[in-house]
This record gives C-alpha cells, sequence and structure tokens, in this order.
C-alpha cells in the first residue's frame, strides 16, 4: 500500500469520465474504472494505472481501494501489449459466439 502525503490533486478515472479531487472535497464514494490515476504532490505529477476499484472521498482526505495500482513508469510494455491481444481475441471469439447463439 503507498502513503501519499501532501496531495494538492487527484484525478481518477470514474465510471462517469475524469473525476478532479481537491482538498476538503464534498464526501462521496465513486467507483471508478479501468484507466490512469494522476497524483500530484509538490508540484511533481506521479501517473499510474488502475483497473478500477472505489475512491472514499472524504473532506479530511481521500481513500482509494483499488484492483490493481501500478506506476506507469514499472508497467510491462510487453505484457501490456499481449494483454490487449489476447483481450481483442476474447472478444472477436464472443463475437463468434453471440453469432452463433443468434442463429440456433
Amino acid at each position: 500500500m503507498e502513503s501519499l502525503d501532501n496531495v494538492t490533486y487527484l484525478r481518477i478515472p470514474s465510471l462517469d469520465g475524469l473525476t478532479g479531487i481537491q482538498a476538503r472535497h464534498a464526501s462521496s464514494i465513486i467507483a471508478l474504472d479501468i484507466g490512469e490515476i494522476k497524483i500530484v504532490t509538490n508540484n511533481k505529477e506521479k501517473i499510474f494505472a488502475t483497473s478500477g476499484g472505489f475512491a472514499d472521498i472524504r473532506p479530511e482526505g481521500t481513500q482509494l481501494l483499488l484492483e490493481t495500482f501500478e506506476s506507469g513508469k514499472i508497467i510491462d510494455k510487453k505484457r501490456a501489449h499481449q494483454a490487449v491481444e489476447k483481450a481483442t481475441k476474447h472478444i472477436s471469439s464472443s463475437n463468434d459466439d453471440l453469432k452463433r447463439a443468434t442463429l440456433a
């Protein structure tokens, strides 16, 4: 678990699009989508990838409960490309299954 102090801005991928959060934000719980999390501390941006989760936002701070949280600096690009190819093939085969089911 990574703890980040003095965060001045947080951008999260909500199901409704990108959501920006600053200090003393109104309380809410937001479902997160696959995407990029941007964290700004001391005028420095840190970028992370997530596959979804939840944000518990309160005026005193925000907690993220994430399925995955991976620094953009350490993402294995080869593995990521392989995952995209695998997902694309899976989607194609799912469409074939749907066509077969429709014809049946």
